[in-house]
């Protein structure tokens, strides 16, 4: 809907069928929502949380399951989860190019790229992660950084007939888990620089909690939030509401 704003939830490792219960029912029964919900568990609750949000889902279109992670490509590979398969459990989204997985697992800018191609042909919606270190950021690097990573992606961001846009999840890696976030005029600067870009709609993510949500959802360059541990608070709903 028009004018509303894109709440991603990345559980990453924690959470278990109790807290997706506890958010079905505070969303189902108590949540007058005006933004959107993008939840995304653990690999191994999605199923659960699909058939949890299902009937809820088919009747109010603002919550969709979204995974935190996809294979690059449909080939048999131990531990992988190739998108055909989320697909057919029922996920909607994919997280993408996340920093801990850029930093831990060493994710090339063209890996990212594969994943966000075999997303968008499951008719999947990616949401590419992207963003500087501090010291990328204090040595004026932060633009040339999310410029390089950018760059293998010009393909994802328009919709087609057959496939959907991907979307872009602004997230200073100084950030992420700290309780602090950069100024609003950093991240407004930030996404302006991105939509010279490309058209994609842009998130921002990094230190997002139930105290600066809407102030940030406000920003008019702004689409949305992608939210880390906050989204495991019991009133993590209340980003929903605006309230």
């Amino acid at each position: 809907m028009e004018g509303r704003k894109l709440v991603v939830a990345n559980w990453k490792s924690n959470g278990r069928k109790l807290l997706i219960d506890n958010l079905n029912r505070a969303v189902c029964t108590d949540c007058d929502s005006i933004n959107d919900l993008v939840l995304c568990p653990p690999a191994a609750l999605l199923a659960y949380a699909v058939s949890a949000f299902a009937d809820y889902a088919a009747r109010q279109p603002f919550i969709r399951i979204g995974a935190q992670d996809c294979a690059a490509y449909e080939t048999n590979c131990t531990g992988d989860i190739p998108c055909s398969v989320l697909a057919e459990i029922g996920v909607s989204y994919v997280i993408i190019g996340h920093s801990e997985r850029r930093r831990i697992y060493c994710e090339s800018n063209e890996l990212i790229a594969a994943k966000v191609r075999a997303a968008l042909q499951q008719r999947q919606i990616p949401i590419v992660c992207v963003g500087e270190s501090l010291q990328e950021r204090e040595a004026g690097r932060a633009f040339e950084v999310i410029k390089d990573q950018l760059a293998p992606l010009a393909f994802a961001f328009q919709p087609s007939q057959t496939t959907p846009a991907a979307l872009i999840a602004y997230e200073p890696v100084w950030a992420i888990g700290a309780q602090q976030t950069p100024q609003y005029e950093e991240i407004s600067e930030i996404h302006s620089f991105i939509h010279e870009l490309t058209w994609a709609k842009v998130l921002y993510g990094g230190g997002v909690t139930i105290y600066n949500c809407n102030d940030i959802l406000r920003a008019n360059n702004i689409s949305g939030v992608l939210v880390g541990r906050s989204s495991l608070a019991p009133d993590f709903y209340k980003m929903l509401t605006g309230s």
